[in-house]
């Protein structure tokens, strides 16, 4: 920089008001709608912060306002969901972001706001709904496998019997995390105790750990895989001393992270919300403001595993989340 240039700014400076600052050029601005199922839902809270900070990144990179407008509803309600799309459109919102509800008449909702030429991104839920963008998810049969790999880690020689909790709802989810799990076993050479189904609630869930450890009279289960975290989301104490049973579990909020903390469980395979809303909100914009479509409508989320040697850094970010 030139020294007459450098007074230049000097003088500038000098001469402008207190509080004086230079606004951020801005090219374009986006207003994009957030459809959740339930703020009730602790993920929820990480899609958030996920959506909020590609917004905030993808504002400075690209020299854009991107406004995230919050439509998600206290309770789970398929008419509550549809109300909110159509909202959307009348807010004239640019684009929006789904976690549907399984009910032919999201599909609907969706497929209206897509003729508006609304782009329509869903994510975590994403089967049924046929006009979207995209659909941002976790892979859940390699959850499956996951917890059945880190519990083979915990149990230590191959061969030994393990338990398997799953849901009794028949679900797409539920589904797809037994058949990963199973096919892990079959492959690694780990027995099968018994795979137990039940209601995805957490008294059910605990009676049936509880019965089925302390029915073990022969010393037969060498180990634990729930397939949800509907055991450790109450607070309840696990049939078994800490450290005493290997035993790995989908599901990693606040409440279940107490039973990695106490030594209850040896690691927890997490569905990464947060990125769930960042990758949304990412592939939003470049449709809206780049006008591109992404490769493949496929965008899958590596869930994440903690342990207790990454578990500090991961209550760190959910009390961020969480604020």
């Amino acid at each position: 920089m030139s020294i007459r240039k450098f007074i230049c700014i000097l003088v500038f400076l000098s001469f402008a008001p207190l509080g004086f600052t230079i606004e951020r050029e801005v090219w374009d601005e986006y207003r994009i709608a957030l459809v959740g199922q339930t703020t009730a839902d602790p993920l929820y809270s990480a899609v958030q912060a996920g959506a909020l900070a590609a917004a905030n990144d993808l504002e400075m990179e690209l020299r854009l306002e991107i406004e995230i407008d919050f439509k998600t509803q206290r309770r789970a309600n398929v008419d509550m969901q549809v109300k909110a799309l159509n909202d959307c459109f009348l807010a004239g919102v640019d684009g929006v972001i789904l976690n549907p509800i399984k009910d032919p008449r999201l599909n609907e909702a969706v497929g209206f706001l897509v003729e508006q030429d609304i782009p329509v991104v869903v994510y975590r839920n994403v089967s049924g709904i046929d006009q979207a963008l995209a659909r941002v998810y976790t892979d859940q049969k390699r959850m499956g496998e996951q917890g059945m790999e880190h519990l083979k880690d915990a149990i230590g020689p191959r061969g030994k019997a393990v338990a398997v909790l799953s849901s009794n709802s028949g679900d797409l989810v539920a589904n797809q995390r037994l058949a990963g799990a199973k096919a892990y076993a079959d492959t690694h050479n780990i027995g099968l105790y018994g795979v137990f189904p039940t209601a995805e609630e957490i008294g059910a869930a605990v009676n049936t750990v509880d019965s089925v450890t302390r029915g073990d009279r022969d010393g037969k289960l060498y180990g634990w895989l729930f397939l949800g975290d509907w055991p450790i989301s109450g607070g309840a104490d696990l049939p078994w001393q800490p450290g005493k049973m290997p035993c790995v579990a989908i599901g990693a909020h606040p409440a279940q992270l107490r039973y990695l903390q106490l030594d209850y469980v040896d690691a927890l395979i997490a569905n990464d919300a947060y990125q769930w809303g960042y990758q949304s909100v990412k592939v939003m914009i470049d449709k809206l403001h780049s006008k591109k479509s992404p490769e493949s409508r496929d965008i899958t989320v590596p869930a994440e595993v903690v342990t207790r040697g990454n578990l500090d850094e991961f209550l760190s970010r959910w009390s961020q989340w969480l604020r």
